[in-house]
């Protein structure tokens, strides 16, 4: 089965988010597919760095599952998010979409483009760090 990688990147209590080529009024959490010979922390890293321009620096396991395909002709895959806990560098615009700091509400209702992957991934977060603010409710 394939895998897949996204980044939980957090910043005054809202979360990174990109918009989707196809629906560029959804977004969705930085990353995507783990590419043949690369670790998934190696695909975290350069999906981060090709989406958002930045370095990631220092990262924990937040959640992993298995995402059934959504089309007849998808595919089921490992999805592995990540919390970036340290980074640097300037966020940097991309052709993969247009970055926005979502609140809980938005990344999780009506602009998330897979919203309840990003509650599941929020609510298993906010087990493991507690203290972290992030602002609105789950949805």
């Amino acid at each position: 089965m394939k895998q897949a990688v996204v980044a939980l990147i957090i910043k005054d209590g809202k979360i990174l988010s990109i918009s989707r080529r196809k629906d560029p009024d959804k977004f969705g959490l930085i990353g995507g597919k783990v590419d043949a010979g690369e670790t998934i922390e190696q695909a975290l890293y350069r999906e981060v760095c090709e989406e958002a321009g930045i370095i990631v620096n220092e990262v924990c396991l937040v959640y992993q599952t298995i995402a059934l395909k959504e089309y007849p002709d998808g595919e089921d895959f490992y999805c592995y998010c990540y919390y970036v806990m340290d980074w640097s560098g300037k966020l940097t615009a991309s052709d993969e979409g247009r970055l926005e700091w979502l609140t809980t509400e938005e990344i999780t209702g009506s602009k998330a483009a897979f919203g309840e992957y990003n509650r599941n991934t929020l609510n298993a977060f906010k087990e493991l760090f507690p203290s972290v603010e992030l602002i609105g409710e789950l949805q």
